[in-house]
């Protein structure tokens, strides 16, 4: 699945150039695929957003940066820490453990998570995903088994995804109310299906 780069303003040149690199790779190459989406989505949070970005964030299609995400389970709208929890756990999902040699396994169990997201950082700055390989799929691994054992991490990120649900929930009563507003249709009942409302 090709990522779009319309309507991402010409000046962002190297995020540009960081969505052709993502399209060159194979669609079975998942992991290298999850190294760049994560490697674009560190890059959108250090520069200035401005319509086109917006525009490009927010979009729907099958092509749209959303599209990508949620097709690995990961939710666009979560904060750069929880999107990075949820990327660690798409990537750990698609890793063998045999693929992580156990000196490098032995070495990131003795870092604590920032330690391990510092780290991580610096491999999403790196410009050869085969040099780096090994260790990003060593600290996502760990970073899942933290996200899951970690019984702070754990409730912060359920936290994180219960607000998530809840502010998903509330646009889609805003939406909903303008659409019965102007269609001059009541409010369905507590129970109804909005999808069903929405197209009957």
């Amino acid at each position: 699945m090709v990522l779009t780069v319309t309507p991402i303003n010409a000046k962002h040149r190297r995020l540009i150039r960081q969505i052709h690199e993502f399209n060159k790779i194979p669609e079975e190459d998942v992991v290298q695929r999850l190294f760049y989406l994560q490697k674009i989505n560190y890059f959108i949070n250090s520069i200035p957003i401005s319509e086109g970005e917006f525009k490009w964030l927010a979009a729907s299609g099958p092509k749209s940066w959303r599209a990508h995400l949620e097709s690995h389970g990961i939710n666009p709208h979560g904060s750069f820490f929880f999107k990075g929890i949820q990327f660690a756990k798409a990537v750990a999902a698609q890793a063998p453990a045999l693929l992580i040699p156990s000196g490098l396994e032995d070495e990131i169990k003795g870092k604590n998570i920032y330690q391990l997201m510092q780290e991580r950082d610096v491999l999403l700055r790196s410009a050869n995903f085969n040099e780096i390989k090994e260790r990003f799929l060593a600290i996502s691994a760990r970073l899942s088994v933290l996200a899951e054992k970690d019984s702070i991490l754990k409730k912060n990120l359920d936290d994180h995804a219960q607000i998530l649900r809840l502010a998903k929930s509330i646009c889609q009563s805003g939406k909903l109310i303008r659409y019965c507003k102007r269609t001059k249709r009541s409010a369905p009942t507590k129970n109804a299906d909005v999808t069903e409302y929405y197209f009957n």
